[in-house]
């Protein structure tokens, strides 16, 4: 026979076990592909979304200078010196052109108006009308113009002083216009962009002219350089290169001899934005080892088992061909030839299939290539290590007694877990993050203390291997005394045969206890996230309205112009607060003074009520009552516009909505009334506190304008980007237990080819059938039972002591305290495992019943002992 017709004869005897080898290859290469994609383009998309909702001077920068007669050289050094500071496809630049309180005269009154150049504003605003073409054309905001009494078809004069040539010149209203998105970091929070009037109700515009009638004012128009992120996937890396960029941008311009000269204002915190979604964003990808490792390690090892099953299926067929000459060598090579077939097959597949997959989604994180090549490569590597170690055995020596073996490598596994488990377990409580950082300030996974959960896993899965044994003589000497075959023969069966179950009980310990660990992340960042969110932003929503410059209304009067009917109409919005924020002293420190109606929403403000001779009733941050010594009862000054304001300490907590850790938070009506009483006027921020069932909903409804300029912010950023992560810590743990009962159910396998004459002769002395398939069912699981409970037990010992750090780095954190308590996310878990369980009985259940049909059915015959 040739070598060629050997080796094919050879595949095709075994081609159901490599046919399981080829689908795991498929399986295993698939989900290391899909956690990596869901990670990448889940957090990928989050955090575009995040960015991209970002309003007003949060999602933006800005520069500003007054250009001269030299405009078009310094428009090209600000142009230089941007690209080479942030890189040309960082950002996106828009260049405007505006002049402010310019004379006019319109409807036979005298007025000042805001005047900004066509070319920016028309791609971010809505007409009414035709859209300004010609020099003498112009759009007004439509409040203006309902301020002035304009009509489309009426003139505008702008003064003859402000012009260069002193003469007047006339526009005509073609148009009126709205913003698309006041919020939009384009308009950059001017909150004359969504009300068209000053906080006095004065019409200001803007009007929209050609860049010809900027030019031909008699003072120079500010030029506006306004720079956005540019559209693209979002790293880590690139939200922190950039937000360096940003923070060295103004320097470079004001040094920078041509786009420095006249003057510069800088502004914008789009370098904050940038770094609040770096950090969940790091956070997030440093969960990605976790299930990754966990179906790496029981995907490999499944592998393993059913390459080890092809080895033990050729027992007898490698002996013989051994005693007829062959070669330990030659078997070897075709065994390895044999499993790059296979493997690269199914690899070739799997690739095909991902790539597909890519094409129709557009995935930019899946990589077809990568995992399976991997899988393939391992696959035949480990099928080459089983096959060496086989054939270069004495040939008297036993496959099935080889088969039955202790596992022989568990000292050294052992060693190797609770050094990798030390190592990772210390390196994680040092930091108290998954995260370290780059020398670019960037956060970055920190191997070690990321494998930190798996790494205690693993040591769980050999503890739970060492105790195995002596668990199993226990319940069978308990067995033994007891009548009845099944229980004892059961027992006794695992009690001398863990050295064949060791893999299979490791794998089911690692999988039951990535389980936990992904229950108790799911479980505790939900908790977590739940109180942290509302003391950043007040509730779900934060609306932060406009104020002029300059104006500083009476309290009373902000908040009576608050339109907060119109928020609580809006879709989706369940209710809404107004809300003063102010940033007072308390001698040299800068303190959150925040007032709330009612107390409401989780929000301290001590006892409702007046200012007593004792002072407003307060309640102070943790951080405050701990920088002041003080206690509930004690009083404290706040340095105010117009002189101090006494407050008595009612509580000590947590204070929502505050921007600082020393906050104050107050009742809103008893602070009004307070400084109604001088007519104190501090310049407040109103803000509108908004309760959601649908924060998506919520946010859409009032972008358009419920309260015009107003900026948004949302709380569920860190949830957005944290989401993906979740899901791909359940994918690998799902991946886990189904690996796991893949690599029982081999073992079973590998078991019944090593037990037949067992069977044999235990049928030959009159044992029934259905008893040994019972027993053989378990065996198993009995085996399966003490491997998932000592999982369990470990996994959660494992997740208690090192995903609180995870969990912690997952999270924006509010400038105010919250409680982090370990939680379990109960109904995944439950259904997970109740799958896992309901799946394992089924299995054993249907194991048992063909044991025994076959056992009844064969013949008694001798063979070898296990």
């Amino acid at each position: 026979m040739s070598v060629r017709t050997f080796a094919a004869k050879r595949l095709l005897s075994r081609r159901a076990v490599l046919a399981a080898i080829a689908a795991m290859v498929i399986v295993v290469s698939a989900l290391l592909a899909a956690v990596t994609a869901v990670l990448g383009d889940g957090l990928g998309r989050a955090a575009g979304e995040v960015l991209r909702e970002a309003t007003g001077t949060a999602g933006a920068v800005r520069a500003e200078a007054r250009l001269g007669d030299e405009a078009d050289a310094r428009i090209a050094a600000f142009t230089r010196v941007i690209d080479r500071e942030l890189g040309a496809d960082a950002v996106v630049t828009t260049r405007s052109l505006q002049a402010t309180a310019v004379p006019v005269e319109a409807s036979g009154a005298d007025s000042r108006l805001t005047l900004l150049d066509t070319a920016s504003a028309l791609p971010h605003v809505t007409l009414t009308g035709t859209a300004p073409a010609a020099e003498g054309e112009t759009a007004l905001h439509a409040t203006a113009a309902d301020a002035l009494g304009l009509a489309l078809g009426d003139t505008i004069t702008i003064d003859p002083d402000a012009t260069a040539n002193d003469a007047p010149l006339t526009l005509e209203v073609v148009a009126t216009w709205l913003p698309i998105d006041a919020g939009n970091p384009l308009w950059f929070g001017e909150p004359t962009i969504g009300s068209g009037v000053d906080a006095d109700g004065a019409p200001v515009g803007p009007l929209l002219v050609d860049g010809a009638v900027l030019a031909a004012l008699s003072t120079d128009p500010v030029t506006r350089f306004t720079l956005t992120p540019a559209p693209g996937p979002v790293t880590v890396a690139g939200l922190t290169t950039l937000a360096n960029g940003l923070d060295g941008l103004a320097r470079a311009l004001r040094s920078d001899p041509e786009a420095g000269r006249g003057g510069l204002i800088f502004a914008g915190d789009l370098a904050t934005t940038l770094r609040s979604v770096a950090g969940p964003l790091a956070a997030a990808e440093a969960v990605a080892p976790i299930p990754l490792s966990l179906i790496a390690v029981t995907g490999g090892v499944t592998i393993a088992l059913l390459a080890r099953l092809l080895v033990v299926s050729r027992a007898g067929e490698t002996r013989l061909v051994r005693v007829r000459g062959a070669s330990a060598a030659r078997l070897v090579g075709l065994a390895g030839l044999e499993m790059l077939v296979v493997a690269g097959l199914a690899a070739a597949v799997t690739a095909g299939g991902l790539a597909l997959v890519a094409a129709l989604t557009g995935s930019d994180a899946l990589d077809p290539f990568t995992a399976p090549l991997a899988v393939a490569l391992g696959a035949v590597l480990t099928q080459l290590a089983l096959t060496a170690a086989d054939v270069n055995r004495p040939l008297g020596e036993s496959s099935a007694r080889r088969a039955s073996d202790r596992f022989a490598a568990l000292p050294v596994l052992a060693v190797i877990a609770l050094a990798l488990a030390a190592l990772t377990g210390w390196r994680i409580a040092t930091l108290g993050t998954p995260l370290t950082e780059t020398a670019a300030g960037a956060p970055a996974i920190d191997l070690l203390a990321a494998l930190a959960p798996v790494s205690a896993l693993l040591l769980v899965a050999v503890i739970t291997v060492a105790l195995l044994g002596p668990l199993a003589r226990l319940i069978a000497r308990r067995a033994a005394a007891r009548p009845g075959l099944r229980a004892a023969l059961a027992a006794r069966q695992l009690a001398r045969g863990t050295g064949v179950l060791a893999v299979p009980v490791l794998l089911v310990s690692l999988a039951t206890g990535g389980v936990i660990v992904a229950a108790t992340f799911d479980g505790t960042w939900q908790r977590a996230d739940e109180r942290a969110a509302p003391l950043r932003t007040g509730g779900e929503l934060r609306l932060v309205l406009p104020s002029a410059p300059g104006s500083v209304p009476p309290a009373a009067a902000l908040v009576d112009s608050v339109d907060v009917a119109a928020v609580r109409s809006a879709e989706g919005v369940r209710d809404a607060r107004v809300v003063l924020t102010a940033e007072v002293r308390v001698q040299s420190d800068e303190v959150s003074l925040v007032a709330v109606p009612n107390a409401g929403s989780g929000a301290s403000a001590g006892d409702a009520g007046t200012a007593s001779a004792d002072g407003l009733p307060v309640t102070v941050s943790p951080a405050f009552a701990s920088r002041y010594g003080l206690a509930v009862g004690d009083t404290a000054q706040l340095s105010i516009t117009g002189g101090r304001l006494t407050v008595a300490v009612a509580a000590v907590d947590a204070v929502a909505g505050a921007r600082t850790a020393l906050a104050v938070a107050a009742e809103r009506d008893a602070l009004v009334g307070a400084l109604a009483v001088d007519d104190r006027r501090v310049p407040f921020t109103a803000e509108v506190w908004v309760d959601s069932d649908d924060i998506q909903a919520a946010a859409a409804a009032l972008r358009e304008a419920a309260v015009p300029g107003a900026l948004i912010e949302r709380s569920d950023g860190d949830a957005r980007l944290v989401a993906p992560a979740r899901l791909t810590l359940w994918i690998g743990a799902a991946a886990g237990l189904l690996l796991a009962l893949v690599a029982l159910a081999a073992t079973a396998v590998t078991i019944d080819r090593a037990r037949r004459g067992e069977l044999a002769g235990l049928r030959a002395l009159g044992v029934p059938g259905r008893v040994l398939g019972r027993a053989r069912a378990g065996e198993l699981g009995l085996a399966a039972g003490i491997a998932a409970l000592v999982g369990a037990a470990g996994g959660a010992l494992a997740a208690g002591a090192v995903m609180p750090a995870f969990v912690r780095a997952a999270i924006t954190a509010p400038t105010q305290p919250y409680p982090l308590t370990l939680t379990v996310a109960g109904v995944p878990l439950a259904a997970l495992l109740g799958v896992a369980v309901l799946v394992t009985i089924l299995g054993l259940v249907v194991m048992a019943r063909r044991l025994a049909q076959r056992t009844d059915r064969a013949r008694p015959r001798g063979g070898e002992a296990a």
